[in-house]
């Protein structure tokens, strides 16, 4: 998750290559069980991407405003 950070920061300016990162993550990271990526809650790096999966498997949940 670390290194996708870096790898991730790049993809800023090009939407689709950005898109198609997201979704290998996401797939990537389905081997994983929900309690494995809610125990990556305090990475130094790869907040993003760990918060992505989080999102995708509904985990986090809307605040009301």
């Amino acid at each position: 998750m670390g290194l996708s950070y870096t790898f991730e920061s790049g993809l800023q300016s090009n939407p689709i290559a950005k898109r198609d990162y997201e979704e290998a993550v996401i797939e990537r990271m389905k081997e994983f069980s929900d309690e494995e990526i809610l125990s990556c809650e305090h990475l130094s790096h790869g907040n993003q991407m760990v918060d992505l999966v989080k999102k995708s498997r509904g985990l986090i949940k809307r605040r009301k405003v």
